[in-house]
């Protein structure tokens, strides 16, 4: 079900009359005129006080029992399953924790006196929340206004807390955010999958939403208005932002929210709230073309969903006063509905990003991608106007190709593009800069209107070469370039080398050995001065830094030869071209040294998955006082840590070690072995790599999936039974459905007959265990 039927769905719970808590429904009968006149049902209980007398809520003497005849005395106070009145001049305290079906509070007229004393207490209400009146006969009616000149209901330290089932709590016939003294917290606390409608504006001194999900209405029934929540307005709380608003982990708002017809959250119309909190695993919905929301802080750690399907374009969240915080950095971002979505000036992105439906509008945007965990970014269509990379850790996971219209800085971090392309400077006016990071699975590379500064490092493209686990930085050096050309850089991964059987380079120098994987190079553009492209091979092991050298796809490349330089741990092989030449030209790392990419010493070293351990295996000759460290590391910047060492014996020439400590369930584990004489380190072999990610067999599975009908089946790997398997499940909104441990199979089959009961839509589903942590996307059809 899309978040539209959904919502379509919650009107249902918009009448003001019915109320349902356990296994018994109370009905409130509300006639059907404007003013609509109250009559109390059975088991309702109203104050029995002199006029501006106080009683305590545990105290039977202060209730009168309707008996569905009259009033009479009552042995015991209200509690979940009676509606409460509170009438005129009266005030209830709270002694302890108390729970109430529908509240009515009187409310009408200059004077009608403080109605709730909560000490420090939690009043529970199971129904709604409601303003009472009279009309001029008496009779009780619903009245629109919360009251604006009293602090009705106080202190701070008590809480009005919504329980239960999925109902409207408050309505704009009978509450309002006029009771500009109100001074309580309000939580929003109901059972997990339940939904409640705030449908008129509220005012308090702070709301938590705990649990399940609140929808905030754009009532339409008069004047379009927000049900917006917001905060007392008077100055003994301060002249500034007040109040906050903070959504649980687990727990999901749901917003109509858009201006001009009123903002998600403020203090009053010209000062913002002190804060709106979304906590890491909660979420936030927003349905309005132009949600507003006004807070002097803003975080939103969890994830918000764009959800639009209008003619015209959806504005992501922003305020109106100026004393309110650009919001501009988020969490995770889901975009769905088919309206266009627009992007702000600038997006700083820390989760992922992923866009269905509708085009999505970044034309302007400068969008900054930071932080230390991993990201996956599927957007049709990515196109921005400027990129930015400043990650300390984790990986970029990009599912489509990515344009960039003017300026691209990769300043830290890998982004794995999946094979897909990258497109710079379409605008032809833009720059690019490099410090630190890695491009993987990058298939292409297109830099539009390329300008070289001429200065010592050159332009510097961070590939890598997955097959040996290392970097494959391409650099290119020119001068004197005019504009308007442009470079295409396609890397072509293949694994393994080829022995060149006699190949002879432009020099007459004979080349032994081509790495398989190579670079295929082109040139748009007028220009036919000189280029010097660099590939970086200081993962080759060398005799001699001059043996390596660039060649093509199994044949000499074009252009000509320049001399491999060491610069300080990097070693570049280098050839100089004309751009002219460049014309889908190869360029591969090559040797002249038939003992330079494998020393002797290392006859052989390779890493191989069996049964989720891995084995590594090696041949080496070794002397009588040889020690080996064998070196693990798990990304891509080679951070290695020492797991096993041991004595060789002289007498071998082969070796073998098992190491099976958990693997991750995508990516590179990585492996080098150090060879010692005594506290001298004699060799170290080559980097080798396992990448697990495709070993499907050691995957969670789902199916079917789609699901249609039957049972649903969830395969978990043996390995991840070592421990305790956490499976977490949220929908496309973000609301939390199922949160539970599974020891066994058995508990697998019970997990997936859970599903079975789901509503139709789109759920994803966390696996977490000591070594493991994986997510699927499943889809319920019917």
């Amino acid at each position: 079900m899309d978040v539209s039927n959904y919502i379509l769905l919650l009107r249902c719970f918009s009448a003001p009359n019915i109320f349902c808590g356990g296994l018994l429904c109370c009905v409130l009968v509300v006639s059907p005129l404007a003013a609509q006149e109250i009559y109390p049902v059975e088991g309702s209980y109203r104050t029995n006080l002199s006029p501006g007398g106080s009683g305590v809520w545990s105290d039977p003497l202060i209730w009168l029992e309707y008996d569905g005849i009259g009033w009479v005395s009552t042995a015991s106070p209200p509690g979940r399953y009676n509606d409460v009145f509170i009438l005129r001049g009266h005030e209830v305290v709270l002694t302890g924790h108390e729970e109430v079906g529908n509240l009515y509070l009187f409310g009408q007229g200059e004077s009608p006196g403080r109605k709730l004393n909560l000490q420090s207490y939690d009043l529970s209400i199971f129904g709604a929340l409601r303003s009472l009146g009279e009309n001029s006969g008496g009779e009780w009616i619903l009245h629109p206004n919360a009251h604006p000149s009293t602090d009705w209901i106080y202190p701070e330290t008590g809480s009005l807390v919504f329980r239960g089932a999925s109902r409207t709590v408050v309505d704009r016939n009978s509450w309002s955010g006029v009771s500009n003294y109100s001074r309580f917290t309000v939580r929003f606390s109901p059972d997990p999958d339940a939904t409640l409608v705030v449908n008129a504006a509220m005012k308090a001194t702070e709301f938590i939403i705990e649990s399940g999900t609140v929808l905030q209405t754009l009532n339409t029934n008069g004047t379009p208005a927000t049900s917006t929540f917001s905060f007392n307005i008077h100055n003994s709380f301060g002249a500034e932002a007040f109040g906050s608003l903070t959504v649980r982990s687990g727990a999901t708002l749901i917003s109509e929210a858009s201006a001009p017809s009123g903002q998600i959250l403020r203090r009053t119309g010209t000062r913002p709230a002190a804060s709106f909190i979304l906590e890491e695993g909660g979420g936030l919905i927003l349905l309005g073309d132009r949600p507003q929301l006004e807070a002097e802080l803003v975080q939103l750690q969890g994830t918000v969903i764009y959800n639009y399907d209008g003619d015209g374009q959806q504005r992501m969240l922003a305020p109106a006063l100026l004393t309110s915080q650009t919001i501009d950095s988020y969490n995770n971002i889901y975009f769905e509905g088919n309206g266009a979505k627009l992007l702000p000036m600038d997006l700083f992105l820390t989760g992922d990003l992923v866009a269905s439906g509708g085009p999505v509008i970044g034309g302007t945007t400068h969008l900054t991608l930071i932080g230390a965990q991993d990201q996956r970014v599927d957007w049709p269509g990515f196109f921005v106007s400027d990129l930015s990379v400043v990650k300390d850790g984790g990986t970029i996971m990009l599912e489509q190709d990515v344009t960039v219209a003017r300026d691209f800085r990769m300043l830290g971090g890998n982004m794995d593009f999946g094979g897909n392309s990258l497109v710079l400077n379409t605008s032809m006016i833009g720059s690019y800069e490099y410090t630190g990071g890695f491009w993987l699975r990058l298939n292409s590379l297109t830099i539009n209107n390329i300008h070289f500064d001429g200065g010592g490092s050159g332009n510097v493209y961070p590939f890598f070469d997955d097959y040996l686990a290392a970097p494959r930085t391409i650099r290119l050096h020119a001068e004197s370039v005019p504009s308007n050309q442009t470079i295409t850089i396609a890397h072509i991964q293949t694994p393994g080398t080829t022995l060149a059987n006699g190949l002879i380079d432009e020099d007459g120098t004979e080349i032994y050995y081509l790495m398989n994987s190579h670079f295929s190079v082109a040139h748009a553009g007028s220009h036919t001065g000189e280029l010097e492209i660099w590939i970086q091979g200081d993962d080759m092991l060398l005799n001699d830094v001059s043996d390596l050298r660039v060649a093509g796809n199994g044949t000499a490349a074009t252009g000509f030869h320049v001399e491999a330089a060491l610069e300080g741990s990097r070693i570049w092989a280098k050839r100089s071209v004309s751009f002219e030449a460049l014309q889908a030209a190869a360029f591969a790392l090559a040797s002249t040294e038939p003992l330079s990419l494998l020393p002797i010493e290392w006859r052989s070293f390779s890493a191989v998955v069996h049964d989720g351990n891995v084995q590594l295996a090696w041949q080496t000759k070794v002397g009588e006082s040889t020690r080996f460290t064998i070196l693990r590391a798990e990304d891509a910047s080679l951070d290695f840590r020492v797991i096993y060492e041991f004595d060789a014996s002289a007498s071998d020439e082969s070796f073998f070690f098992l190491d099976n400590q958990p693997l991750p369930f995508n990516g590179h584990v990585y492996y080098q072995v150090l060879a010692w004489d005594q506290d001298a380190l004699i060799s170290a072999s080559p980097v080798t790599s396992v990448r697990t990610k495709r070993n499907v067999d050691d995957l969670p599975i789902i199916f079917p999936n789609p699901y249609l009908s039957g049972d649903v089946q969830v395969r978990i790997p043996d390995r991840a039974f070592r421990g305790d398997v956490r499976a977490v499940v949220h929908d496309s909104r973000g609301k939390l459905w199922m949160d539970v441990e599974i020891f066994s199979r058995e508990d697998a089959a019970i997990f997936g007959t859970a599903l079975t009961g789901y509503l139709p839509g789109i759920y994803f589903i966390r696996l977490v265990a000591e070594d493991l942590n994986y997510s699927m996307k499943w889809i319920k059809k019917y």
